[in-house]
């Protein structure tokens, strides 16, 4: 538990060669301060955050990694003033992703990973009761990645990374 947010992080070996871990964090200081902040100056305010990671991490070889995670995010912002006009933000993200490494040596290794998932933004303006309607703009996506890199060590100081990206 902090100051602005509260938190949980667990990890969990469910063999030798699997584990797990999951955590989530919520910002709690939004739902305090919105209505000392309406008391005060008589407009009401929110803000508030969470995010939450799941990690599946599962080693098949000494020299293989796979992992699967899951990942996610929401970010809001509000206001309402007096006579009943407001604004409002949100932002958020869910993304999947799964990856695997190789290493071929001790100084070479290869990754790859492929990840998609949602994005979106929207903003929203609300005028006084009585005018136009809400106005509201939404930006989604769903965007798919891809890397692949390759990693040599050449002594201890000297390293290449090799990668491609792609964005779909």
């Amino acid at each position: 538990l902090g100051v602005i947010d509260a938190g949980a992080f667990t990890e969990v070996a469910l063999s030798p060669t699997v584990s797990a871990a999951v955590s989530g964090r919520f910002g709690w200081l939004g739902y305090l301060a919105s209505p000392i902040i309406a008391a005060v100056t008589g407009n009401a305010a929110f803000f508030g955050y969470w995010d939450y990671q799941g990690v599946v991490d599962w080693r098949p070889t000494a020299r293989d990694r796979v992992r699967f995670a899951a990942y996610g995010s929401g970010d809001s912002l509000g206001i309402a003033q007096r006579d009943g006009s407001g604004q409002g933000v949100g932002l958020g993200y869910h993304l999947v992703q799964v990856s695997w490494s190789h290493r071929f040596s001790a100084r070479t290794d290869l990754s790859v990973a492929v990840s998609s998932g949602w994005n979106g933004l929207s903003v929203t303006q609300r005028p006084r009761p009585g005018g136009p309607p809400p106005d509201t703009v939404s930006l989604d996506s769903l965007p798919t990645h891809v890397r692949v890199e390759l990693t040599h060590a050449f002594g201890a100081r000297h390293r290449l990374h090799v990668g491609v990206d792609g964005l779909f």
